[in-house]
Order: structure tokens, then sequence, then C-alpha cells
């Protein structure tokens, strides 16, 4: 009798740690979404162009803390001055990249992708590689913190990078 009891003890055991690996493992998805602050960086960037904002849009699918992530958005800068030459700078990034949870609700991330740029005044228009790394909170479930930091060559001048210092605040959601 003993040794049926211990028998099914050992069964209980692996049938609660199957299900808790299992649940541990499970695919997880992700749907964010940022109000985004930009402050340029650098001296060719920032005499151009003032502070912008925007907003940002993805979503993600990984197993345990790692997810593969993709969004995208739009990014408006203002002409430092009325004399900027191509006025406004409107950038869509397009980007993939990884998210990793490292303690709690705390990640870091890093992108790559295209930034499709245009500018307000003489028609100027391209698509320059975009990298982007940073790091972020989820705070009270729904709530997400993060600051980041991307760079991309201008497309109307191309020897010249266009660095910038991200602040977001949005929603994020697992499903």
């Amino acid at each position: 009798m003993r040794k049926i009891h211990n028998f099914c003890f050992a069964v209980l055991l692996l049938v609660i740690g199957s299900v808790n690996f299992a649940n541990a493992q499970a695919p997880k998805a992700l749907v964010y979404g940022n109000f985004t602050f930009t402050s340029p960086q650098g001296t060719d960037f920032t005499k151009n162009f003032a502070n912008g904002s925007g907003f940002e849009i993805g979503g993600g699918l990984g197993i345990g803390k790692t997810m593969i992530i993709g969004s995208t958005g739009y990014v408006n800068y203002l002409a430092a001055t009325s004399t900027t030459t191509h006025g406004d700078l409107n950038v869509i990034p397009i980007k993939v990249g990884v998210r990793r949870y490292l303690i709690g609700k705390l990640f870091v991330n890093g992108q790559i992708g295209t930034a499709i740029q245009s500018f307000s005044k003489g028609g100027v228009s391209g698509s320059k590689f975009l990298y982007e790394v940073g790091a972020g909170v989820k705070i009270i479930h729904l709530i997400e913190v993060g600051a980041a930091y991307t760079s991309y060559q201008s497309a109307a001048t191309p020897n010249i990078n266009y660095n910038s210092l991200l602040f977001k605040v949005g929603f994020s959601v697992k499903i």
C-alpha cells in the first residue's frame, strides 16, 4: 500500500511540475501603443530641428521572458527656425527586434528597421536604416514608461546622422 501512495505522490508531483513548466513556457502575445516625445541629439540635428512628438504602435510574440517585437509609428520634428531649408521633418519608423524582461516588469529592447523620412518643404524624402535601443518598465498592469536612443541618416543630407532620445508613455497588454 505504501508503494502505491509513493507512486501516486510521484505521479502527482510530475503532473504539477509539467503543468507549471508548460505554463511558464506558453507562448505570449503583447500589444502596445505609446505617445513619444523626442529630443534631437548632436549639433547637426539640433541646429535644424527642435523637439518632436508622435506615437508608436506595436506587438510581439514570445516564450518566457523574451519576445520578438515589431512596431511602426509617426514622429514630427519641428523646424528650429522658419529659415530651416527643408522645413519640418516627418518620420515613419518601421522596426523589428527583441524585448527581454529582466526583473519583474523591467525590460530592455533593441530594434532595427527603416526610417521613412519626408520634409514639409522642398519635396525631399527617402528611407534610411534605423536602429534603436531602450529600456522601460510596466506599471499598474497597463501603463508602460520607457526611454530609448535611436539613430538614422538624413535623407536630405546623407552624411548627417539624426540621433534622438525618445521618451515614451502608453499602454501595454499581454494577451
